[in-house]
């Protein structure tokens, strides 16, 4: 029987004539920006309730940033674009076989990873709001500090998920592109690696 995922056999799971598909990677994508959003919205309404910023503050603030969130959504989606379409630039000199929205249903689909292991960046996050300083001018600092550097949980789920979604699109990629599975594992993985750094 077929793998219903391509999480721990995407070999034959992509093997299979109905995947990879690209409304069900539309979905993980939607479902994950949807879930990056809130998680974002839980975590900054968290931080100013520590701080103890005023409802009244709090709702403004939020009201405020709610474009900042609408960003988000959409960035997720501009990602996942323009990530496929640098992979699928190297995929078509590697001599790829099959078009862009194949290559785009595949990085979409592995996607899937980041929605396994989401519940482990809630707990990262968790964590961090636990350590955020309980006035104002400390945690904005804490915050400026840790904006866009990975610690202790969150680095290892991050690691984690950039090598199992390198993994399972490099065997996508190969199987349905026809190509050398070594060949693209040097831009997925190199890719996926240089995004964990930046």
């Amino acid at each position: 029987m077929s793998p219903r995922t391509p999480l721990f056999k995407p070999s034959a799971y992509f093997r299979r004539f109905d995947r990879p598909s690209l409304p069900v990677a539309a979905g993980i994508v939607t479902l994950l920006s949807v879930l990056t959003v809130a998680l974002m919205w839980w975590f900054v309404s968290r931080v100013l309730e520590q701080v103890g910023v005023s409802g009244s503050v709090r709702s403004e603030v939020m009201s405020e940033l709610g474009g900042q969130f609408v960003l988000v959504f959409l960035s997720m989606f501009v990602g996942w674009l323009l990530y496929s379409g640098v992979v699928h630039l190297f995929v078509w000199f590697a001599g790829g076989e099959a078009g862009f929205s194949m290559t785009l249903a595949i990085i979409g689909e592995s996607m899937l990873v980041s929605l396994v292991t989401f519940p482990l960046v809630v707990v990262g996050f968790q964590v961090l709001v636990g350590q955020v300083p309980g006035t104002q001018e400390a945690a904005i600092a804490f915050i400026e500090r840790r904006m866009g550097r990975d610690t202790g949980i969150l680095l290892v789920v991050s690691l984690v998920r950039t090598l199992w979604e390198a993994t399972i699109t490099t065997i996508g990629l190969a199987e349905r592109h026809d190509i050398d599975v070594l060949k693209i594992a040097l831009v997925t993985f190199g890719l996926g690696l240089l995004g964990l750094a930046l």
